[in-house]
């Protein structure tokens, strides 16, 4: 299985003061296209650093990352934003859902600016809505449904373009125990339902055992970097059961159908036109094929580039540790 994200000697660095804090430091990692891999670590730890890196929210003070074929290291912030809304969904501890936005307006929002029309895209997220168990919730508001409820609002949001990865920072922080399971349950088979490659990012080593690989980061560094035996198959293997999520085994209607007449995938026309010359895979327009250098080959930054970089502000640095824990 091919590599869908890639990084080479990726470093990041803040100034506090007169001291410099090493928030990542020569991390080199592949994650192969649909893997479910935890990155696994303490407060601190540079966990969300990382996520931040691997989704291209900032840029590294040397290294780079690369998805598919394209150096997002190198993209400019417009760039970064076009291919996000293409080929990322992200998952947020918080739901971060618009209060006056219904669960079907929230869900179809990354289709909006795309510029899908209204009607694919209302079907399209009421497809995915229905997928999550909401098919019942579709016209009300966040405040109108409980934390599970907005958080499956919010990965329906996440999936609803069948993006290539999904990133997802502490998903169940807000949640029960009971509901933690459903929600990782349900991330677990979209993921591998529609073939998405999906990076969590967590402090608990019990949400890790969902998935196929574990990469534990203390201080910056990797320290472990291991496959796993995801939890879900253990557990219904030992006990006879069956994931409340996955498609029936004899091949019946999923438990909530959709309405007669409706496509099976609303938005496979568009998203057949704008495969080939999208996906991460295919080269970039400009310049012919950027190919990604083997490990240890790329290309080094300009004089000054990462002095320029290291510089992060105090509050930027505060931030990073505040939201998600790092």
């Amino acid at each position: 299985m091919p590599a869908i994200i890639r990084t080479d000697d990726l470093c990041k660095y803040y100034v506090l003061g007169q001291e410099k804090v090493r928030a990542l430091n020569h991390v080199n990692l592949e994650i192969e296209r649909g893997q479910i891999c935890c990155i696994l670590g303490t407060s601190g730890s540079g966990k969300s650093t990382l996520l931040n890196q691997l989704a291209g929210l900032e840029k590294p003070t040397r290294g780079c990352v690369w998805i598919g074929k394209h150096n997002i290291s190198k993209m400019s912030e417009n760039d970064l934003a076009l291919f996000r809304q293409r080929h990322v969904g992200f998952i947020f501890q918080s739901y971060n859902l618009f209060g006056t936005m219904t669960a079907l307006e929230n869900t179809a929002a990354p289709l909006l600016y795309r510029g899908i029309p209204r009607s694919v895209r209302e079907k399209a997220a009421a497809k995915i809505l229905r997928e999550v168990g909401l098919g019942d919730r579709m016209r009300h508001l966040a405040g109108q449904m409980s934390g599970g409820q907005q958080q499956r609002v919010g990965i329906a949001r996440a999936f609803v373009a069948r993006p290539s990865i999904v990133f997802a920072d502490e998903p169940t922080g807000n949640l029960d125990s009971r509901t933690t399971i459903e929600v990782m349950e349900l991330l677990v088979h979209l993921s591998r339902e529609h073939h998405i490659t999906f990076i969590l990012v967590t402090h608990d080593r019990e949400l890790s055992a969902y998935a196929d690989r574990i990469v534990t980061l203390k201080d910056g560094v990797v320290v472990g970097d291991e496959p796993n035996e995801p939890l879900i198959g253990r557990k219904e293997e030992a006990a006879g059961e069956e994931n409340p999520f996955a498609p029936p085994a004899d091949g019946g209607a999923p438990k909530e159908t959709p309405p007669p007449g409706e496509e099976e995938d609303p938005l496979a026309p568009l998203r057949t036109a704008e495969e080939d010359e999208n996906s991460p895979f295919a080269p970039p327009k400009e310049g012919g094929p950027e190919e990604a250098p083997p490990p240890g080959d790329g290309p080094a930054e300009a004089p000054g580039e990462a002095a320029g970089r290291e510089t992060g502000s105090p509050a930027e640095a505060k931030n990073t540790e505040e939201t998600g824990g790092s």
